[in-house]
C-alpha cells in the first residue's frame, strides 16, 4: 500500500513540475516579448561597470527609479572611482544624495563600500561575492551580478515577488513573499535560460507599471495565465451577478 501511496505521490509531483517548468516557459517568453517594448530607459541600463552598477543600486533602494539619474550623475562626477568615494566627505556626500532620503544610511554605506573596494581592487563578480560587501543585501547583490556580469541571478524584489505570487496563486504564510521558497526557486527559472538582464528589468517595470498594489491587468502580458486576475475577475462577475436591480419607481 505504502508502495503504491508513493508511486501516486512521485508522479503527482513530477506532474505538478512539469506544468511548474511548462509555466514559467510561457512566462519567460512573454516578458521577452513585453519587455523591449516597453522598458523604462534609465541611463545606466547600458552601463556595464560593476562599481558605477553598485553605487547606483544603493542609490535605487527605497526610491523612485525616476529620481536617481540626476543624483547619480552628480555623484558619480565626483567620486568616479572608489579611492575618491572611501575618501569622500561626508557631508559633501550627503549634500548630493540628501534628496533622494536614508541619507544617515546610505552615506555611511557607500563610504565603507569604496573603502572595502580600495582594499580588494575590484568589484566581485558573484552574488556570494556581492553579499561580502558592507551593506549588501541579496537583491543588491543579484542585481549587480545579473547587470554588470550578466550572471543568472534573479533580481527579487518586492514588486517581482508580488507578479511572481499573483500568477502562480503563491500566498505569504510567514513573513515577505520574496522570502518564499516556491517564489525564489520560480524566479531562479526564470533567468535560468535567456537574457537574465532583460528577464529582470521587464519584471522590474512590470512590477513598477503595470502590476502594481492596484494592478492594471489589461496591460499585463501575463494576465491570460495569472490566477490573480482569474480569481479577481470570478469575485467581480459573482458581486454583478448578485448585484440588486435598482427598480424605477
Amino acid at each position: 500500500m505504502k508502495t503504491k501511496q508513493t508511486t501516486r505521490s512521485s508522479a503527482s509531483h513530477k506532474a505538478t513540475d512539469a506544468g511548474q517548468l511548462e509555466a514559467v516557459a510561457w512566462m519567460r517568453r512573454r516578458l521577452l516579448r513585453w519587455g523591449p517594448v516597453h522598458f523604462r530607459g534609465f541611463p545606466w541600463r547600458t552601463d556595464r561597470d560593476p562599481y558605477r552598477t553598485l553605487v547606483t543600486e544603493v542609490l535605487l533602494k527605497q526610491t523612485r527609479a525616476i529620481q536617481v539619474g540626476p543624483v547619480r550623475e552628480a555623484l558619480l562626477r565626483k567620486y568616479p572611482v572608489p579611492s575618491s568615494l572611501a575618501e569622500a566627505d561626508p557631508d559633501d556626500l550627503s549634500g548630493l544624495i540628501r534628496r533622494l532620503g536614508f541619507a544617515d544610511q546610505r552615506v555611511p554605506q557607500l563610504g565603507a563600500l569604496g573603502r572595502a573596494l580600495t582594499k580588494t581592487g575590484r568589484t566581485p563578480r558573484t552574488v556570494a561575492g556581492l553579499l561580502t560587501l558592507p551593506g549588501v543585501g541579496p537583491y543588491t547583490a543579484a542585481a549587480v551580478a545579473c547587470f554588470a556580469f550578466g550572471r543568472r541571478a534573479a533580481a527579487l524584489d518586492v514588486n517581482v515577488a508580488r507578479i511572481i505570487g499573483r500568477v502562480f496563486a503563491i500566498a505569504p504564510e510567514h513573513g515577505e513573499l520574496r522570502k518564499n521558497a516556491d517564489v525564489i526557486r520560480i524566479a531562479s527559472a526564470l533567468v535560468s535560460t535567456g537574457s537574465p538582464r532583460e528577464i529582470n528589468w521587464a519584471l522590474l517595470d512590470l512590477g513598477a507599471e503595470v502590476c502594481r498594489p492596484h494592478p492594471h491587468c489589461s496591460a499585463c502580458p501575463l494576465a491570460s495565465r495569472c490566477q490573480f486576475k482569474r480569481h479577481h475577475q470570478a469575485a467581480l462577475t459573482r458581486k454583478q451577478i448578485h448585484r440588486p436591480v435598482e427598480r424605477a419607481s
